[in-house]
Order: C-alpha cells, then sequence, then structure tokens
C-alpha cells in the first residue's frame, strides 16, 4: 500500500509515539514478501523445521537477510554471554524480532549452556536490534532448534520512485483465501481460478506492472491486461496485453514487471486479469476480508463491490462481494481481491516505452560497486553530464556521480530516470575499553565527545575496540 517503511532515524527504536505525519510516510516500496515455511515449534515437525531451514539459506545466498521472531525474556537461562549463543527448549511466544543474516552448521552444541543444550550442533548468526554494546557487536548464534523461533518474510524493496502510481483497493492486505469454484469443499476445489479488477486512469499513463500474493509454494500465473473496458466486464475491450506467465516459488506478495508497457488514456477503465494455480493449496485467489460482528455493520474504506471479479473460466465473471456470506451473528464482509497495477507518465511522444530499473537504489555507496540497468532491449545512459552511451555491460561506480538511463523501443525513447550516488564513508561512533576484565562502552559519534580512561593500579593492558 505505499505506507512505509522509514529509516530508523527518522523511528529510532525505542520511539514510543509516532507523529501522525508518518502513517503514510516510505523511503521504499515493497516489490515482494517471501513467506516462509513456518518453523515455530507450536505444531513442532521436524520436516517442517528442516525445509524452512533450506530455504531459509537459499535465500540468504539469493536475496539478503531473512527476519524471523524468537523468545527473548529470558535471558539469564539460555543466553551464554561467553560465546553469544541462545538456545530454549521450551515453547513459548515469541516477543522479539531479529534478523537472519548467516549460518554455521557446525556451530558446536556445547557453546550453548550446559543445563540447556540442543540435540545437535548448527546455528542461525543473528543480528540484533539493542546495539553494539550487546552481544558480539550486536550479533549472537541462535540454534537451529530453539523451540521459540517463528519464521518470519522476507522483504525486497526498490526506490519510492520506481512508480508513480499504485492503482490498488486492498489497502487491507491479504486476509483470506478463496476457491472460485467449492468454496466449502477443498477436495473438490480446482486448485485454478482467475481475478481481475477494473480501474480508470488517472491520466495519460503507461501500465508497467502488477503485483499480487500466491497463497501456496510454487504458484503459476499468467497476466492479461484489457483497455477500453465496460464496467462490471474484465474481459470486454481490447486485449492489449497477454501471455507473460512464471511460477512464484514462495507463497507471499510479489511485484511483475510486464514484458511490455501499456499505454492508458486518462479516463479510461482497464482491468488486470490474473490466472492462478495451486500445486496443492484447495483456495488460490488472495481476498481482503472484515469479519464483522452485526450483519448490518459495514467497515470503512473498503468498497462496495464493481472493483473485483472472480471466474473459474476466464470469460463468465462474478463481483467478489458476493462471496460476502452471514452465518448466524457472523457476517464475512469481502470486497476486494488482492492485485495492484503500477503506472508511469506516458513518455512525451506518446508511446509506452518501458522505463528502466536500476539494481542499485540512489544514496551511499561502497566504490567499485556495480550497477545493472534492466529495460527495454536497447538502454542508453550517461554519467554526470557526460555524453550519452549504449549499456552493454555493467557500470562500475567509481566516483560519486548521477548516472541518468532510458530505454529505446523502435527510436522511441522513455522515461529518464536518475539516480544519485554518493561515496559511503564509514562513521566511528563507539568504543569499547576493556581493562582488568571491566568493560565500558564510549559513545563517540558526537564530534566534541571525549572520555577519560582511569588505569588501576593493577592493570596490565587496555584493549580498545572501535565499532
Amino acid at each position: 500500500a505505499w505506507k512505509g517503511p522509514v529509516f530508523s532515524e527518522t523511528v529510532p527504536y525505542d520511539t514510543t509515539q509516532v507523529d501522525e505525519s508518518l502513517r503514510c510516510a516510505a523511503e521504499f516500496h515493497l516489490q515482494d514478501a517471501y513467506y516462509l515455511p513456518n518453523a515455530a515449534y507450536t505444531y513442532y515437525d521436524p520436516d517442517v523445521v528442516k525445509a524452512s531451514r533450506d530455504t531459509i539459506k537459499q535465500l540468504l545466498m539469493a536475496e539478503g537477510a531473512v527476519s524471523i521472531s524468537y523468545t527473548a525474556g529470558d535471558q539469564i537461562t539460555y543466553y551464554n554471554d561467553e560465546t553469544y549463543a541462545v538456545y530454549c527448549d521450551t515453547f513459548s511466544y515469541a516477543d522479539h524480532s531479529v534478523l537472519i543474516v548467516g549460518w554455521d552448521d557446525n556451530f558446536s552444541r556445547e557453546n550453548f549452556k550446559e543445563e540447556c543444550r540442543p540435540e545437535h550442533d548448527g546455528a542461525w548468526l543473528i543480528r540484533n536490534s539493542w546495539g553494539t554494546g550487546w552481544g558480539d557487536d550486536g550479533y549472537f548464534w541462535l540454534s537451529y532448534e530453539d523451540r521459540t523461533i517463528d519464521i518470519g518474510p522476507y522483504y525486497k524493496l526498490e526506490s519510492k520512485d520506481n512508480y508513480k502510481n499504485n492503482y490498488q483497493y486492498d489497502t487491507m492486505g491479504w486476509d483470506l483465501s478463496l476457491a472460485v469454484d467449492d468454496f466449502i469443499d477443498a477436495d473438490k476445489a480446482a486448485k485454478t481460478g482467475y481475478m481481475s479488477n477494473i480501474f480508470t486512469a488517472e491520466g495519460a499513463e503507461q501500465l508497467e506492472a502488477v503485483s499480487f500474493y500466491t497463497t501456496d509454494a510454487d504458484v503459476k500465473y499468467e497476466i492479461s491486461v484489457y483497455t477500453g473496458v465496460q464496467e462490471g466486464k474484465p474481459t470486454s475491450g481490447k486485449l492489449s496485453f497477454s501471455g507473460q506467465s512464471g511460477t512464484e516459488p514462495y507463497a507471499g506478495y510479489h511485484t511483475i514487471e510486464l514484458n511490455q508497457a501499456v499505454a492508458l488514456k486518462k479516463g479510461e477503465r482497464f482491468s488486470v486479469v490474473v490466472r492462478l494455480t495451486n500445486p496443492t493449496y484447495a483456495y488460490p485467489i488472495p481476498i481482503e476480508f472484515c469479519p464483522l460482528p452485526f450483519d448490518k455493520s459495514e467497515p470503512e474504506y473498503m468498497g462496495n463491490g464493481g472493483e473485483s471479479y472472480y471466474s473459474l473460466d476466464g470469460q463468465s465473471w462474478a463481483d467478489i462481494i458476493t462471496m460476502s456470506d452471514t452465518s448466524l451473528d457472523f457476517q464475512t464482509y469481502i470486497t476486494n481481491v488482492c492485485l495492484k497495477a503500477f503506472t508511469n507518465p506516458l513518455p512525451a511522444d506518446g508511446d509506452a516505452v518501458e522505463t528502466v530499473r536500476f539494481s542499485i537504489p540512489e544514496g551511499p555507496v561502497a566504490l567499485g560497486s556495480k550497477l545493472t540497468l534492466a529495460g527495454a532491449d536497447e538502454i542508453y545512459y550517461q554519467i554526470d553530464e557526460g555524453a550519452a552511451q549504449r549499456y552493454t555491460a555493467t557500470i562500475t561506480l567509481d566516483k560519486a556521480c548521477t548516472v541518468t538511463a532510458w530505454s529505446q523501443e523502435d527510436g522511441k525513447k522513455g522515461n529518464p530516470v536518475s539516480r544519485t550516488y554518493t561515496q559511503a564513508v564509514s562513521q566511528l561512533l563507539e568504543l569499547a575499553v576493556e581493562q582488568a576484565g571491566n568493560n565500558t562502552d564510549c559513545d563517540v559519534s558526537a564530534e566534541d565527545k571525549s572520555y577519560t580512561v582511569t588505569l588501576g593500579n593493577l592493570t596490565d593492558e587496555v584493549k580498545i575496540r572501535p565499532r
């Protein structure tokens, strides 16, 4: 919904009240959220735990850090402060979120507290949020077998200016999954179905990407776009784009860049149609859902139909709101499928041309970083005010600079996109001073900050570590 995230400097970790103006602030746009097989020991199953472990390792190598939660409350019982190792052998509900950044299959079980050790070797390397004064410069080891682990998603972000407009109805996100043929009997469900949203273009734009949730692993999808559609008829009008298909290996939220941008006229109705096929789970359609206590009550900001549709064959359509149901005094209020469309302004010549994507968001970077551009087959770029050149290989960022790039199709130029990169620098924030077995953390982040260290008579040496 383009609400968050923001940098920790904007909302520090220990903030108790957040300014209302930040409710919809965002420094990045969420592109993907991979929902992993859950290893919560509420329903302990060694096979599920192993599946999660292998999947996490794959994501760490291919993408980056993975968020999890665990129980951090009882540090005295389960935390070994000599080896920075944590293992809890009893289930309790997770109360703290951290990041997995690595692993060691050979991390010895002997590193955990003697009175509470896992059965096997192996642990995750965890980055905590309690500062560098805790653990091993803010990191610790968490046993694979910790009974409080609750696996979270992997989040993939892009720059907040990647798209101009976000057409959406499902601001609440994925709340429930439906089958389009048989809502009650999972054994008879087809495990496949179509969903569609009809939107109205706010201006002369080009549709460049769509997003949706998948409710199972290894879900197959196929995307079509219709323009000039009639009200309530997703597949009327002109079929302007079709045939883009793929498979999403993880359940969760996915943004799919279209192979070809679709031109939209101001005020024109257009529809996005997605066919989803699940291999296992009977309910492939992700929907926005709200349970209501009274049959005459109605939530605000959720619409009243005429926006989202479902179909078994992609030809006969029904409004998703007809799925709403009242049973006794309990009403299920269903208004929309979870399907969004992302646009940018139409280029000046009026023809849709794919916008260039940058592999590195603008901001501080290490000199020597490799920048990859993606978009149409023909891409041009310039660095600062230099000459334009055809993109044929990765760009080495060896200085602070601004890179401007654009796609070109049949001699027509797409929207130029610029990213400004500065040189990343290290900043000394803290000194750890150790003498006679005592540790002192000195905050030196302020330029005028100074400390006096008094050496005792029994001090043989002083160790000072920068952080």
